[in-house]
């Protein structure tokens, strides 16, 4: 494993320093947001507009990737975000701010695509997990650090849009200019949302509910921290505080699920992560400490969920299927994700401020019950065993939405 770490290393410099860029740049728009005292549900549609951007990206992504490569993939879009965050500073409108979170968002996904293809594609059935946890765990040190850079300057100033901008560039270097070889680009069919719902549909519907909670989590949770009134470096504590979560658990978690069943290990983690939930709607800015325990709790349990269930998605799937299949898994994420903020936004204006909580904790359970059922009634199937199109599912295939990608 540590051969294909050496080998990508570019990538991972690359992400963190995305991961940073874009951890500030979340916790400033919303609270920023606040300051200019928009509206909680506004605050909500904007933000969701980053995810919006993701199911633009996501069905153009693997094919930048086939026309023009990996590396000239990330460059462009990395310029493309750079971009939209200075426009924010610029006009301060609900409006424009919708419009630049959706090219951020478009630019965001596509990126995605490229460095989880890449990886997926070095990665093995022995160390997927593995690899895929030090992924997350990159993503989360740059969004964890990231949200102290709120503490440098003024969030009604220029000075922080300007920073974010430097190091989205920034990051663009590391891999421009990068020897290590990357995948080999083929002409290989488009994996439909049917399908793959065919393959794996646990895998499938956990990376859309986990991202409806991820995106309440990083597009509201510094609207939440705002409303009941916590400073601008308990915000950020706050905030680092799911992240540091996320940190101490995505290995062990990681490694945990590449040596038993992932549907035990996804069942667990998101049970724990429902209970963490729950305890975090009793607790005030009154006990601040409590409330950071119980968030770290939160964010250790939900957080690795992501990199569980993309590596569940291609335990069903063959090598040559990975780089069409990411694109498809994003794309699902994304339609997930577009919706997190609006519905947390609506929870905070009917329920109070605590509504962030039960909107995360609900959806685990969910999960949690589906992986209990998956347990129970269909058990892991060995490699060797699997068929392209798995009756593993346990699901009939009901009507879905199409993309672009399943008429090709």
């Amino acid at each position: 494993m540590l051969k294909v770490v050496r080998t990508i290393w570019p990538l991972f410099f690359g992400l963190f320093l995305l991961a940073l860029a874009i951890g500030v740049q979340n916790s400033l728009l919303g609270l920023r947001a606040s300051i200019e005292k928009f509206d909680i549900t506004v605050t909500g549609f904007i933000m969701s507009g980053y995810f919006i951007g993701f199911l633009f990206g996501s069905t153009q992504g693997a094919k930048f990737i086939k026309k023009v490569g990996h590396v000239r993939t990330f460059g462009a879009l990395t310029a493309l975000a750079s971009i939209s965050i200075l426009v924010h500073a610029v006009f301060v409108l609900p409006s424009v701010w919708f419009v630049m979170r959706v090219f951020t968002g478009l630019a965001m996904s596509g990126i995605y695509v490229v460095a989880e293809s890449w990886l997926n594609h070095a990665a093995n059935e022995k160390n997927r997990g593995q690899i895929l946890s030090i992924y997350m765990i990159i993503m989360m040190l740059g969004f964890f650090a990231g949200q102290f850079l709120l503490n440098l300057a003024a969030p009604e100033s220029f000075e922080l849009f300007g920073l974010i901008s430097i190091l989205v560039s920034f990051a663009a270097i590391p891999i421009l200019i990068t020897v290590t070889p990357s995948p080999e680009i083929e002409q290989t069919p488009s994996v439909s949302i049917r399908k793959l719902f065919q393959w794996t549909s646990f895998g499938l519907i956990g990376i859309f509910i986990i991202n409806i909670c991820d995106a309440m989590l990083f597009g509201m949770a510094a609207v939440y921290a705002a409303t009941i009134g916590l400073s601008i470096l308990e915000l950020s504590y706050f905030i680092a505080a799911f992240i540091f979560g996320g940190l101490l658990l995505q290995w062990p978690i990681g490694y945990l699920s590449d040596r038993i069943d992932r549907n035990i290990v996804i069942t667990l983690v998101s049970g724990a992560a429902a209970i963490s939930a729950y305890f975090c709607t009793l607790q005030s800015k009154d006990d601040f400490l409590s409330l950071l325990i119980f968030s770290t709790l939160l964010g250790g349990f939900l957080l690795p969920l992501y990199a569980l269930f993309i590596a569940l998605a291609n335990d069903y799937m063959r090598p040559e299927k990975i780089v069409a299949a990411s694109s498809t898994i994003v794309l699902v994420g994304g339609m997930g994700a577009a919706t997190g903020p609006l519905i947390s936004a609506v929870m905070m204006d009917y329920i109070g401020p605590q509504g962030f909580y039960w909107g995360i904790g609900a959806l685990c359970f969910v999960v949690f019950a589906i992986g209990l059922y998956r347990v129970f009634f269909h058990s892991y199937i060995p490699e060797e065993d699997r068929h392209e199109f798995s009756i593993y599912a346990g699901y009939a295939v009901a009507p879905v939405v199409h993309s672009e990608l399943d008429s090709q």
